[in-house]
């Protein structure tokens, strides 16, 4: 899971979720939902923990039976909406 991946590497350098949430610009309690698994994290949010990090985003990657993929609940997108303006299906 990423969110125990994302503990890992901030303790490693040293962040604690106060400290880490500001430099990526976010509220402690939106780290702390995307840490515990509790919110989706956008893939934008995994690239940008792994510049702040400095670590390769691979790091964030799990082997898969079709290879390496990023282990996280991406949100899908929002279908457009239909012609009497509510949203699709």
């Amino acid at each position: 899971m990423v969110g125990k991946q994302i503990v890992l590497f901030r303790s490693t350098q040293g962040h604690n979720q106060s400290q880490f949430a500001a430099l990526l610009g976010m509220d402690r309690s939106t780290l702390s939902r995307y840490e515990s698994g509790k919110r989706k994290l956008p893939f934008y949010r995994v690239e940008q923990m792994a510049k702040v990090l400095q670590l390769p985003l691979s790091h964030f990657a799990t082997p898969g039976p079709e290879g390496i993929v990023i282990s996280v609940k991406i949100a899908a997108p929002k279908p457009p909406p239909t012609e009497t303006g509510e949203a699709g299906t």
